[in-house]
C-alpha cells in the first residue's frame, strides 16, 4: 500500500505502478486522507505501507497516518525529507530524500520508489525475467530475428549518475538495496 497526500498522491500511484510492473507484486496507491475508508482494514504485520511524508503542509497528517499503521502492527517504510530520527518510533525503514521546492519534491520522491521496486524485483528474481520479456518483444538493431547484445549496464539503475548533478539522489542507493534485502517478501 502506498500512501500520499496532496501533490504526493500521484507519486504514491506511480510507486505502486512501478512495483507492479517491475516485481509483479500487487500494490495500490491511495490518498492518505482516505485510508480509514477501506485500506486500514487490510493493515497487519504482513502488509508493508510506503508513506510519502515530505513537504510542510501535509507532514503532520502523514505522521498521524504512519502512527495509525503502526498501531495495527503494519510495516511502515517512509520516504521523507526530514531527519529520519523524527520518524524512528513509528517507522521500520526510512528512505531519505533531499528537501527541494514543493513543486520539484515529487520528482525527487519518485526516485527511491523506483529503486525500491527495482530492488524488490531483483530480490524476487523478477527483474531478469522482465528484461528477457522486453528483449523478446523488441528485437535489437540487427533486425535479423535475433536479439541485440545486452547492454552490460542493464540492471544497474545508478550507472552514470555517480558524481553527476543527480549524485545526491543516488548516494543512498546501496543502502536502499541493503534495506530491501532485509524486507520480508511474500511470494
Amino acid at each position: 500500500l502506498y500512501l500520499g497526500r496532496g501533490i504526493n498522491f500521484p507519486i504514491a500511484l506511480e510507486g505502486a505502478l512501478k512495483l507492479k510492473e517491475i516485481s509483479y507484486i500487487h500494490a495500490e496507491g491511495y490518498p492518505a486522507g482516505e485510508m480509514k475508508h477501506g485500506p486500514i482494514a487490510l493493515i497487519d504485520e504482513d502488509l508493508p505501507v510506503v508513506a510519502i511524508a515530505t513537504g510542510d503542509r501535509v507532514y503532520d497528517k502523514m505522521r498521524s497516518n504512519m502512527q495509525e499503521v503502526k498501531a495495527r502492527d503494519g510495516v511502515v517504510i517512509a520516504v521523507t525529507d526530514r531527519d529520519p530520527q523524527e520518524l524512528a518510533e513509528f517507522t521500520d525503514e526510512v528512505l531519505p530524500v533531499p528537501r527541494v521546492s514543493d513543486l520539484l519534491q515529487p520528482i525527487v520522491n519518485v526516485v527511491p520508489l523506483q529503486l525500491l521496486a527495482y530492488y524488490v524485483g531483483v530480490r524476487r528474481g523478477a527483474v531478469s525475467y522482465l528484461f528477457e520479456r522486453r528483449l523478446a518483444r523488441h528485437p535489437g538493431p540487427d533486425s535479423q530475428g535475433g536479439h541485440a547484445e545486452e547492454d552490460p549496464r542493464v540492471g544497474d539503475p545508478v550507472v552514470g549518475m555517480k558524481g553527476g548533478p543527480h549524485a545526491r539522489l543516488f548516494e543512498n542507493a546501496a543502502g536502499l538495496q541493503q534495506q530491501v534485502a532485509s524486507f520480508k517478501l511474500s511470494a
